[in-house]
């Protein structure tokens, strides 16, 4: 669990203790880029989540990706919703979980990620994604899918790549916090 108080001439603001894991090992040789990342649980009227499929690798993932310069963890939530799934929706307030990722992939990504989860609700499905070329040749498609459902496709997907088992590790590690805090273990 992370807890900590930040401090300035105007206001206190006390950072609530969440659930946290570290994912990879960090090797004190290696120079990291720090990276930090939104994920999504979206929930629409049916009560399902929204999870996508990244067909190259046979993996699935949350909605969600890294935030743009001066952007907010909502601002980035929204956006990457609407980018990946093209889904408008409603965020709350505060992460339930996060992770820290220690990355040295053949992808030539050497980063340290931090990750927070975030609740999300379904305004609005516009039909209209905004996917990125990587996105789109990586075989983007999304589906809405029970709860339960969700963890059961990651536990069984075999990524290939390190990134995909890494995603895979995140991902299903977010659904089981959230699934305990719902009340809906498995």
């Amino acid at each position: 669990m992370k807890v900590g108080t930040m401090t300035t001439s105007d206001f206190t603001v006390t950072i609530k203790p969440i659930p946290s894991k570290t994912i990879g090992i960090r090797d004190p040789s290696i120079t990291y880029k720090p990276r930090t990342s939104i994920r999504l649980i979206i929930f629409n009227p049916s009560h399902q989540v929204l999870l996508i499929h990244v067909s190259s690798d046979s993996y699935y993932k949350l909605p969600g990706g890294g935030l743009e310069v001066s952007e907010t963890h909502h601002e980035a939530g929204v956006r990457e919703a609407l980018e990946e799934t093209g889904c408008l929706v409603t965020i709350d307030s505060e992460p339930f979980a996060m992770t820290t990722e220690w990355r040295n992939e053949s992808r030539g990504q050497v980063q340290c990620q931090t990750s927070y989860c975030y609740r999300a609700k379904l305004v609005k499905d516009t039909g209209r994604r905004e996917l990125t070329e990587e996105e789109t040749e990586d075989g983007f498609s999304h589906e809405w899918i029970g709860l339960q459902e969700a963890r059961r496709m990651l536990e069984i997907c075999r990524p290939e790549s390190e990134f995909g088992k890494f995603v895979r590790e995140r991902e299903a590690w977010f659904l089981g916090i959230f699934e305990e805090m719902e009340g809906r273990t498995v």
